[in-house]
């Protein structure tokens, strides 16, 4: 009775770990990566914005992303507007959507 109670322990611990050695290589790799492109949307919310051309086309924009222009100056989300130029840095997710950590708006030529 003893070796039987002992075995279906060893059987229940072998089963974990074998589970969490699957979870684990199905683990998500998120890669860097930087690219420029065009806003076309921007959510609501401004949780999000959506860009025009790319590999990347929704960007997940957090509390955690830095807004600046080129010259350093941070701006807020509200400065996020269609028809402007990014350079965006961030982490890709191939099964999901991209996190921005850095959003650089590119001044329009022309403008002061």
């Amino acid at each position: 009775m003893r070796f039987e109670r002992l075995s279906s322990v060893g059987v229940f611990v072998v089963v974990l770990a074998l589970s969490l050695v699957t979870l684990g290589l199905q683990g998500i790799k998120l890669e860097a990566m930087t690219f420029h492109g065009k806003i076309a949307t921007v959510s609501e919310d401004r949780k999000f914005i959506v860009v025009d051309g790319g590999k990347v086309s929704r960007i997940v924009i957090s509390s955690g992303t830095k807004i600046v222009d080129e010259k350093g100056t941070v701006l807020g989300t509200d400065s996020l507007r269609p028809k402007l130029s990014i350079e965006v840095e961030g982490l890709y997710n191939p099964k999901g959507p991209f996190f921005a950590k850095k959003v650089i708006v590119k001044v329009p030529k022309g403008a002061p």
